[in-house]
């Protein structure tokens, strides 16, 4: 009984003696600190951000309050990085105010926009009336239907009546053929 404690001391014992030695540290020096960028553009795309006004309006989650006209805030495009690759060494970054190109209000680009907005119009035009030709006829389509629904059901009562009208033609008693006169009688008359 007494070898069994013994081994498991002798064991614990010699386990301990296998234990990893501790690691060393290694100091690295640090290298020295960057400048800190004075311009994202060319790295990163700021985020764009939108506002939206509204006026009064009743809150659809509570009937019972209201919000006076304040604005929202909305994140329309959240930041970026710009993963173009770099050319030559030349960073630019597309903003909001380059991307927009200025409206040229020359006499030709009115005169395009006036034939576009023809174009439109005629178009819709066109659109209404095949809307209008189109209903028309869905309408007569239905009506057809309704018909050809009606006639097995008008055939059936046609059929019914010629049936009967038989029948009641067979159940007539024959009419005795009317005797004839004699003429000569009926010149004395």
């Amino acid at each position: 009984m007494k070898l069994i404690p013994s081994l498991l001391l002798l064991t614990a014992y010699l386990s301990g003696c296998v234990s990893k030695p501790a690691p060393k540290i290694v100091v690295v020096p640090g290298s020295a600190r960057s400048e800190a960028l004075k311009s994202t553009s060319g790295i990163r795309y700021s985020e764009r951000i939108a506002e939206y006004r509204f006026g009064r309006y009743i809150d659809p989650a509570d009937r019972s309050t209201m919000h006076e006209a304040h604005p929202v805030y909305r994140i329309e495009r959240p930041a970026k990085w710009d993963t173009r690759p770099n050319n030559g060494g030349a960073r630019f970054a597309v903003t909001r105010e380059s991307a927009v190109q200025p409206v040229v209000s020359n006499d030709a680009a009115i005169a395009e926009f006036n034939k576009q907005k023809a174009a439109t119009r005629a178009f819709t035009e066109q659109a209404e009336s095949l809307n209008q030709r189109l209903s028309g006829l869905a309408q007569a389509m239905n009506e057809t239907r309704r018909v050809t629904q009606q006639g097995p059901r008008i055939e059936k009562e046609i059929d019914a009546l010629k049936s009967r009208l038989s029948a009641i033609e067979a159940q007539k008693a024959p009419v005795p053929p009317v005797a004839k006169v004699n003429q000569a009688a009926e010149e004395n008359w």
